[in-house]
């Protein structure tokens, strides 16, 4: 009759020895098995879940723990090897850029706008101000200073803010071929390392315009919007009170044109923007929000996803998976498992697949529409018919 033996790894040899002979090595405890159970519940306790303190908090608390004194402790390797092996560590994803975050240098006018928010501000007579600038990196142009009314001071611009901003700025100078912004999650989903471009970068792309991103923690690289919020501040905001909104902007209307026009810049060698580069004074793209929905292709937002990284989304209980602004069923997913998603470009639709490279669905994307990105067109018409300001931005005949 054969020895028996707990091991399927013990070797022949070993099996001779019979079934009494100790087992070579250190026994087999578990991740962590050395040290008391007290100090396993309490990492429990303080970690039930994937989410939640990291191990080096962990190893701070266990030693302040008044009832694991004179225990032996884990260090903060151990304690992330046990949290590992109880599968409470959500799997790293290489952080992967969007396409197109290598910064453009403009050659000519309007090759590069930089666009941006200053931080919120206390304007008399109005409340919580955000002055959002655009400028023009080549030409030094100030293409459009808006002042965006907040409801209060922990208020942020949304993006139908920026798209009035960005359509004003088209208006009076034609549309630009860049547009450089930074991270803010009006532009850029800061919530997952593989971010889908969100709803204002895929509206300015169905439009024509290719979106690049400051590198992260330069914010000098966004320096041309950065020296408008300074000058504008000064010129127009500081030591100043307004009795209402549409004073405020007509005071940056007036400023911004003087600045294009009179004042001279130093690195134009003591010309103004417009003087030293006439050309600057319309792209030659024209824009009108009448016929915007004609210049709008969808087909622009489809190569653009063709070329972003695998997007990584965890299945939720219900069988969902959310990408960008939208939800997908997926009736053939498993909960809790992570998805890689893909753009087919051939067959313009969204694939889902699991690790093992199997595909779980293929769907339509969704909310790429002009109706979905657009946002409320007619009251932005509505807005800039009663500044008396539409005419202007129509297409010479």
């Amino acid at each position: 009759m054969p020895y028996l033996t707990d091991s399927p790894k013990m070797g022949p040899s070993h099996q001779k020895r019979g079934p009494l002979s100790p087992r070579l090595g250190r026994p087999r405890c578990g991740v962590a098995g050395t040290f008391p159970t007290a100090v396993h519940n309490r990492i429990d306790e303080l970690r039930p879940g994937v989410g939640g303190w990291g191990a080096i908090t962990l190893r701070v608390e266990l030693g302040l723990d008044l009832s694991l004194q004179g225990q032996r402790l884990p260090s903060v390797r151990s304690i992330n090897r046990y949290l590992k092996d109880k599968k409470r560590v959500r799997p790293y994803r290489q952080p992967r850029p969007m396409p197109d975050t290598q910064l453009v240098i403009g050659q000519h006018p309007h090759d590069v706008w930089q666009m941006d928010a200053e931080g919120n501000k206390q304007a008399a007579g109005i409340g919580t101000v955000c002055v959002v600038n655009v400028k023009d990196t080549f030409s030094k142009t100030y293409v459009q200073s808006y002042p965006l009314e907040l409801a209060s001071a922990h208020s942020h611009p949304k993006t139908a803010d920026y798209q009035r901003v960005l359509r004003l700025a088209w208006m009076e100078f034609g549309m630009n071929n860049c547009l450089q912004l930074d991270h803010e999650s009006v532009f850029y989903d800061n919530t997952h390392a593989s971010p889908f471009p969100t709803p204002f970068c895929l509206w300015s792309i169905a439009l024509g315009n290719q979106i690049i991103y400051t590198p992260g923690g330069k914010p000098y690289k966004q320096g041309a919007a950065e020296r408008s919020h300074q000058t504008m501040d000064r010129q127009v905001c500081q030591n100043k009170s307004y009795p209402g909104h549409a004073a405020l902007f007509a005071a940056c209307q007036s400023r911004r044109k003087r600045l294009n026009l009179h004042i001279p810049c130093r690195t134009l060698k003591g010309q103004a923007p417009l003087e030293a580069h006439p050309a600057a004074k319309h792209s030659g793209k024209y824009y009108s929000p009448l016929t915007e929905e004609q210049l709008f292709d969808v087909e622009k937002i489809y190569a653009y996803l063709a070329q972003c990284k695998p997007w990584y989304r965890t299945v939720t209980d219900n069988r969902t998976v959310a990408l960008g602004s939208q939800q997908y069923f997926l009736k053939d997913s498993k909960p809790g498992t992570e998805l890689a998603i893909r753009f087919d470009l051939a067959a313009k639709q969204l694939v889902f697949c699991d690790q093992n490279q199997g595909m779980v669905a293929q769907l339509l994307p969704k909310g790429l529409g002009y109706k979905d990105l657009a946002g409320d067109i007619d009251g932005f018409i509505s807005w800039v018919d009663a500044l008396d300001c539409i005419e202007h931005a129509r297409p010479d005949p």
